[in-house]
C-alpha cells in the first residue's frame, strides 16, 4: 500500500468523524430546543393558570365570553442603532470585601481587591428584581444550583454594581446580555474572577433563565457578565454558562428586552438597568 493511499483513508476516516460528530451536535440541538419549547410551554400553561386563579373570583356569574386571537409575526432588523451610554466606576473598595448591606443603603463600589466572601444564607432563595427601562423583571436565584454564583450576583447588585449598565448584547428569541463597562475606567471588571459551576450533566436553558457567562470566551471568569435567556432559541446557548436562578414574574418586560434587539446582536434601543433589590426568600429545604 502507498504513503498516498494510506494519507487518503485517514483523510476519509477523520472526515467521516467530523461528519458524525456535526451529526451528533445537530441533534442535541434539536433535542434541546425541542425541550426547551416544550418548557416555554410549561411556563405559559403556569402563568395562564396562575392568571385563572386570580381572576376566578370575578369570573362568577358572568356569561362566557370567546374571543379570537391572531398570530403576529415580528420583522427582526438586521443590526440595530441604539447609542448605548456606560455609567461611571463608584467606589473602589481596598483590602477585604465586606457583606453589603442587605437594605441597599451600602454606597455604589465597582472595584474589589477579591472575590466577597459568603455574604448569603445557602439554605435559602433569594428574589432578586431588575428595575430597568422597559419594567421590571423578577427572578428566583437558587444557591442550591450554585453557591458561588448566587453569593457573588447578590453581593455585586447590593453595592449597585450593574446600576445604570444596558444591555449590550440582545439576540432576539435567545437571550440578553449584560457585559458590565465603565467610562472612563483603566478596567471594566469587578477586579476579580470567579471560576464557573456549569453542571456536568448539561442543562436546559428555559425562557427566563438568568446565567453567568464567561469575561471573554477563552478564560474561566464567570464574575459579572451575564445572560437572560429569553424564548426557545436560549436552548443553543452555550453548556459552559453558569446558570442560577429562573424568571418568576415579568414576561411583558422579557418580551420587551427580546424585541429590543437585533439579528447582528446590536440593540435598536437602548435598555438599561437602573437597580437591582435583593431580598431572602423561603428555605430551599
Amino acid at each position: 500500500m502507498s504513503r498516498a493511499t494510506t494519507r487518503a483513508e485517514r483523510e476519509r476516516a477523520r472526515q467521516a468523524r467530523l461528519s458524525a460528530e456535526q451529526q451528533r451536535a445537530a441533534i442535541a440541538r434539536r433535542q434541546r430546543r425541542t425541550l426547551a419549547l416544550v418548557a416555554l410551554v410549561l411556563l405559559l400553561a403556569l402563568l395562564a393558570g396562575v392568571a385563572g386563579a386570580l381572576l376566578g373570583d370575578r369570573r362568577t356569574g358572568t356569561a362566557a365570553t370567546t374571543t379570537s386571537t391572531s398570530v403576529t409575526t415580528t420583522t427582526v432588523p438586521p443590526t440595530g442603532s441604539a447609542e448605548l451610554t456606560f455609567p461611571a466606576p463608584g467606589e473602589t473598595l481596598n483590602g477585604p470585601t465586606p457583606c453589603p448591606a442587605e437594605d441597599g443603603s451600602s454606597p455604589r463600589t465597582t472595584h474589589f481587591q477579591g472575590p466577597p466572601p459568603q455574604c448569603i444564607d445557602p439554605t435559602r432563595f433569594y428574589e432578586a428584581v431588575l428595575h430597568t427601562s422597559v419594567g421590571d423583571l423578577k427572578l428566583l436565584l437558587n444557591p442550591e444550583q450554585a453557591p458561588n454564583a448566587v453569593n457573588n450576583f447578590v453581593v455585586l447588585a447590593r453595592y449597585h454594581y450593574y446600576d445604570g449598565q444596558p444591555f449590550t448584547t440582545i439576540l432576539p428569541r435567545k437571550a440578553a446580555q449584560i457585559r458590565p463597562r465603565f467610562e472612563p475606567a483603566a478596567a471594566d471588571s469587578p477586579g476579580y474572577t470567579l471560576a464557573g459551576e456549569a453542571p456536568e450533566q448539561g442543562q436546559i436553558f428555559v425562557p427566563g433563565t438568568i446565567a453567568f457567562v464567561p469575561a471573554t470566551p477563552d478564560t474561566d471568569d464567570y464574575s459579572a457578565s451575564f445572560v437572560l435567556a429569553t424564548f426557545e432559541l436560549a436552548a443553543d446557548l452555550p453548556q459552559n454558562f453558569t446558570s442560577f436562578g429562573i424568571m418568576l414574574d415579568g414576561q411583558q418586560t422579557l418580551i420587551a428586552i427580546d424585541r429590543s434587539g437585533s439579528q447582528a446582536g446590536s440593540p435598536t434601543r437602548a435598555v438599561v438597568i437602573d437597580s437591582i433589590t435583593i431580598t431572602p426568600a423561603g428555605l430551599i429545604n
